[in-house]
C-alpha cells in the first residue's frame, strides 16, 4: 500500500505531463512570433483596355445655302483606346447623303476622316441629316454625327405643285408665281407642256405690285368632257443653273 508521499509525487508528475502536452499544441497552432499571415488569393483582374472612340466634333452646321450646291464636310474619328479600332458600318438617314471613311481601321492614337456629302437639289429651309457609326468600342458601339443646314431656293415656283379642277364646259385658270433668290434676274420662257391631252395651256405673265414687277406662269384647263390626270410644264429660266426646271400639275374636269 503506497504511502500519501508517493500519490503526491505521482499526481505532481502527471500534471506536469499534461501541462506540457497542452503547451505543444499550442505552438504547433499558433504562428510563430513576427511571422506574417499567410495571405488571400487575389481577386481576378478587371477587363481593361481595348479601341475607343472620339470625334473632334460630332455636328456641323453649314447655315445658310442655296439650292443646287452641294456640301462637303469631314468629321475626324479618332481611337483614344489601346486596340485596334474596328468601323463596321458608317449609314446615313438619308439617300441624299452619302458617308464614306477613309478607313475602317485605326490603331490606337491614331485617325481618320469620314467624308460627308450631302445634295441638297429640289430641297428647302432649315433641316439636319444624321450619320451613324457603328465600331467595336464595347463601351459605345454606335456614334451618331448630325449636320445642319438652311437652304435658300434659288428658283422654285409658288406653289410648287399645282390642281387644276373645274366642272364640264368651264375653264380654270391658275396663276403660279416664281419664287427663290434669282427669280427676279430669271426670264422664264415655256419650252413645252406633257400630260393634260392637250388641254392645259401655259403662257408667262407679270404683274407690277408696289413698283416691283412679279413674273409668274398661268395655266389654263380647258372644261369639255370629264377626264383627268397630272403632267408638267418645262420651263426655260433663262439662268445658268438650274438652266431647265418643271412645274407639276394634277387636272381633272368633273
Amino acid at each position: 500500500m503506497s504511502s500519501p508521499a508517493s500519490k503526491l509525487v505521482r499526481i505532481a508528475v502527471f500534471s506536469l505531463l499534461i501541462a506540457s502536452i497542452s503547451a505543444g499544441c499550442q505552438r504547433r497552432q499558433s504562428p510563430p512570433s513576427g511571422a506574417a499571415a499567410p495571405a488571400s488569393a487575389p481577386p481576378p483582374p478587371a477587363e481593361t483596355g481595348g479601341p475607343v472612340i472620339d470625334f473632334d466634333s460630332r455636328v456641323h452646321d453649314f447655315g445658310a445655302v442655296n439650292e443646287g450646291a452641294v456640301l462637303k464636310h469631314a468629321f475626324v474619328v479618332k481611337n483614344t483606346g489601346n486596340a485596334p479600332l474596328m468601323l463596321a458600318n458608317v449609314a446615313t438617314s438619308c439617300g441624299c447623303t452619302a458617308a464614306a471613311p477613309a478607313t475602317d481601321t485605326i490603331p490606337p492614337g491614331g485617325s481618320a476622316p469620314i467624308e460627308v456629302t450631302f445634295a441638297t437639289r429640289g430641297r428647302r429651309g432649315a433641316g439636319s441629316k444624321t450619320i451613324q457609326v457603328t465600331c467595336n468600342d464595347r463601351l459605345h458601339p454606335t456614334s451618331v454625327l448630325e449636320i445642319k443646314y438652311d437652304i435658300k431656293q434659288l428658283f422654285a415656283f409658288d406653289p410648287p405643285y399645282v390642281r387644276l379642277t373645274t366642272a364640264r364646259g368651264r375653264d380654270r385658270v391658275e396663276k403660279i408665281w416664281l419664287a427663290g433668290t434669282l427669280a427676279q434676274e430669271a426670264k422664264p420662257r415655256i419650252v413645252k407642256v406633257e400630260g393634260g391631252e392637250g388641254r392645259v395651256l401655259a403662257t408667262i405673265f407679270q404683274s407690277r405690285e408696289k413698283g416691283q414687277v412679279r413674273k409668274g406662269v398661268q395655266l389654263k384647263l380647258k372644261g369639255g368632257r370629264q377626264v383627268s390626270g397630272q403632267g408638267h410644264v418645262t420651263i426655260a429660266t433663262g439662268l445658268p443653273d438650274p438652266a431647265e426646271t418643271l412645274l407639276r400639275f394634277q387636272y381633272s374636269v368633273e
